[in-house]
């Protein structure tokens, strides 16, 4: 039962067929395929809708859009992996042909959750919804001006090894329809090999984490873009500095630290997290537990999480941070045990941790004992607030699907905007064109102009050397006079 719910929870982003599917979605009424791969029908070229900028020989420059320039001009050159120009040539004329978008995400949670006993408030199936959104974006324009076909593959929820799930999708992507772009929904699960098959084949990949992953792995692969979620080091940063800046982590506390042991884990967890602890006088005590890669292993990650309990209340811990991607589970079932030896310790979390829609996991005790810093106000508090002009643009785009309305699945909606809204902006851009390097520089270049449908006053920041979106931050908590989660104080820069 346990190993199923954390892998809905892992592969969050959406939901379909528990079994793997590849289908290509284009702006007819048909929407998906059901099962098996298909060329689907070509879209008309369109130029209504989103209009083009920057028309004629250019170049994408820093911070703006296309400005004059010489055909064949270089590029600016790498200054170190990870980095790039964002500036570079243009050929003379804007695209405005349809463009073809790769599409990873989850299998279906509905059924997930059924399996495991627990009821699912709508019946929210990502290949209705994938369809019904592409079928409103191309009505609108597409992104750029150019219809979008999507090319779909989603994760069976059973696989025993997710990263074989994630690099078959590669092969369709890659091998069988050649996409310009991917997008990848991977919830709390980030499969390493999936962004290396995709870079081999020089394609841009725009990852929805929920936690994020370290600035070594966007770093090693120039066209990963994530932004949805800050790097590793930047979450944890701004956890440390909000919850002490507010007194919530003090010396006088003793935090326990639960490391899921993948590298990039291990890495912030012992080269950042412990680290500024200890320079702000804070003890801590570390436990590390197995690495996900598939259904397999989910078992024994909740079963470690558990172990963990008895020796961090031992050794005088209470307060407890979770750097995994799978920081809601980890909460869960922490509690969970703690709750069964009479402890009660506080949690630390963060955006990845849900507190502001897992009331249904945690109970109302345990949810007094939760505060947080984090960046997605869909995550992190009760009532999601109204937002900007890009998050009723995406609201109104789900319209066509009434599922989407339901609270419990904004975290399945939102990612979706975020991940076309920002493609739209690089090809703005780039006046269309999606050629990888010239996209690669359109999204770095965006500066701060991206107003995202989902982060905290929708700002972002990108650049040469920056490809991790959320720029504002906010310490959040359970309030008992109105029984939910909220902000407090100012959003803080980090």
């Amino acid at each position: 039962m346990s190993r199923k719910l954390l892998l809905v929870l892992a592969l969050t982003a959406a939901c379909g067929t528990t079994v793997p599917q590849a289908a290509q979605v284009t702006g007819s009424s048909d929407g998906l395929g059901a099962s098996t791969p298909s060329t689907g029908t070509q879209l008309p070229t369109g130029t209504d809708g989103v209009t083009t900028t920057g028309v004629g020989p250019a170049t994408v420059g820093s911070g703006g859009g296309a400005t004059g320039g010489s055909p064949g001009a270089a590029g600016l050159s790498t200054a170190a992996p990870g980095t790039g120009p964002t500036s570079v040539a243009l050929p003379a004329e804007p695209v405005t042909a349809p463009l073809q978008i790769g599409l990873m995400a989850a299998g279906d949670g509905v059924a997930a959750n059924s399996a495991i006993g627990r009821s699912a408030p709508t019946d929210f199936t990502s290949s209705d919804a994938v369809a019904a959104f592409v079928r409103a974006l191309n009505a609108k324009g597409g992104v750029a001006g150019r219809k979008v076909t999507v090319v779909t593959s989603y994760i069976n929820v059973s696989s025993s090894n997710y990263d074989t799930e994630a690099t078959a999708a590669c092969a369709n992507f890659t091998q069988d329809h050649h996409v310009a772009v991917v997008l990848s929904f991977d919830g709390s699960f980030y499969s390493e090999p999936f962004s290396s098959c995709i870079a081999k084949a020089q394609v841009p990949e725009i990852t929805l984490l929920d936690g994020g992953t370290d600035a070594a792995t966007l770093n090693h692969y120039p066209l990963l873009f994530s932004p949805q979620a800050p790097t590793l080091e930047r979450r944890f940063t701004a956890l440390v500095s909000g919850l002490t800046g507010g007194g919530v982590m003090t010396a006088k506390h003793k935090v326990g630290i639960v490391v899921e042991g993948c590298p990039a884990d291990q890495r912030v967890a012992s080269s950042v997290l412990e680290p500024q602890l200890k320079r702000r006088g804070i003890a801590s005590v570390s436990r590390e537990v197995n690495c996900v890669h598939g259904f397999g292993d989910a078992a024994g990650f909740i079963a470690a999480v558990q172990s963990t309990v008895l020796p961090l209340r031992s050794a005088g811990v209470d307060q407890i941070v979770f750097v995994s991607g799978f920081e809601q589970v980890g909460a869960q079932y922490f509690e969970q045990q703690a709750s069964t030896q009479g402890w009660k310790p506080t949690y630390l979390l963060t955006s990845a941790g849900g507190a502001g829609y897992n009331d249904s996991q945690l109970s109302a005790d345990a949810q007094a004992r939760v505060h947080g810093v984090g960046w997605r106000p869909t995550k992190d508090v009760t009532t999601v607030p109204v937002g900007n002009a890009q998050t009723q643009r995406c609201r109104t785009l789900w319209k066509a699907y009434p599922p989407a309305a339901n609270r419990a699945n904004a975290n399945s909606v939102f990612p979706v905007c975020e991940a076309f809204f920002f493609l739209e902006a690089g090809l703005k851009r780039t006046a269309g064109h999606a050629e990888p390097t010239v996209l690669g520089a359109g999204l770095r270049g965006l500066g701060s102009t991206f107003i995202s449908p989902s982060e905290i006053d929708g700002e972002t920041l990108f650049s040469s050397t920056r490809k991790d979106g959320p720029r504002l931050f906010s310490a959040f908590g359970y309030v008992d006079s109105c029984t939910c989660v909220r902000y407090s104080g100012r959003p803080f820069a980090g």
